[in-house]
């Protein structure tokens, strides 16, 4: 697979663009301008049939799509129906981050080849860097306090819960995690944090300064929200449904920010950098297969 096609995306895949150029691919970009910020080997292609015309692989962002109707292509001058893409893909793969049932479906009534880069371990544990990082930043811009010596919740033990805990801790916030899981308990504690059962959420919700939310959960329904303390600060990590009241949120007057997406809006290139990896190797695997 020589030629590569990238459809749409952020900040981030101009770096993807770039690196598989300096690796040798013929790439083409549709939906972004023209622009100094791409190798000068890149071509731009004029209508969407030329550009997967000649394509061997296309490379979609993340997520692919916000609406379910178009590409998500924020730097492109032209909407991509999601529809027109498919029927002119053929057999061709189609790499992808964070697929939509429906655009699973739609895929498959098209006979589309969909690989989900987002679904690579390598993609989601690299991202929790630049997700901590971009999150301790929102923290410290929305508080009058420092972190040292806050105290801190962290909603979900998973792969960015896990990283932001040992980044909050290092920093000398405060910390305590709160799990389902008997397992997680066990490591939150044997880890140096304070834990929290789901079960006794509601009891201890008054005691912190700053809560982060990694799961996509409405936990702090209206009821716990009520119970939080003046000032407390929500940064929710989580993607839909998100993980918070919003109208309560806004009715109430509670500093909730949603800052989901982080690795896209604060280190784009790291981040462009993840998700080329991870579709090049995926590109390995597909070539290896096809040649068995």
């Amino acid at each position: 697979m020589k030629n590569i096609l990238i459809i749409g995306g952020d900040m981030r895949f101009i770096t993807v663009a770039n690196m598989f150029s300096e690796d040798g691919f013929d790439v083409a970009v549709y939906g972004f301008k023209k622009s100094a910020s791409f190798n000068k080997e890149i071509s731009f292609p004029v209508t969407l049939e030329e550009a997967i015309e000649k394509c061997d692989a296309a490379v979609l962002p993340l997520p692919v799509t916000k609406n379910q109707i178009t590409v998500s292509a924020p730097f492109g001058t032209n909407e991509i129906y999601i529809d027109d893409l498919l029927s002119l893909m053929g057999k061709k793969p189609i790499f992808c981050g964070m697929a939509s049932r429906e655009f699973k479906n739609s895929a498959k009534k098209f006979g589309v080849r969909l690989i989900d880069y987002f679904e690579s371990e390598y993609l989601t544990v690299l991202n929790c860097v630049p997700t901590t990082e971009g999150a301790i930043s929102i923290a410290i811009e929305n508080t009058p306090f420092t972190l040292f010596g806050s105290k801190v919740l962290v909603l979900g033990f998973g792969r960015v819960g896990r990283h932001l805990s040992k980044t909050l801790c290092a920093l000398g916030a405060d910390t305590f995690v709160e799990a389902r899981k008997v397992s997680d308990l066990a490591w939150i504690s044997a880890l140096g944090y304070g834990k929290v059962p789901l079960d006794t959420l509601n009891e201890r919700l008054w005691e912190f300064d700053i809560i982060f939310n990694t799961v996509p959960k409405v936990i702090l329904t209206a009821d716990r929200l009520a119970r939080l303390k003046k000032n407390c600060v929500i940064i929710d990590l989580a993607s839909y449904p998100y993980g918070a009241d919003v109208n309560f949120c806004r009715e109430n007057k509670i500093k909730y920010i949603l800052a989901s997406s982080l690795p896209g809006k604060f280190a784009p290139q790291f981040a462009g950098k993840i998700i080329k990896e991870t579709v090049c190797n995926m590109l390995i695997e597909e070539v290896q297969k096809n040649e068995i």
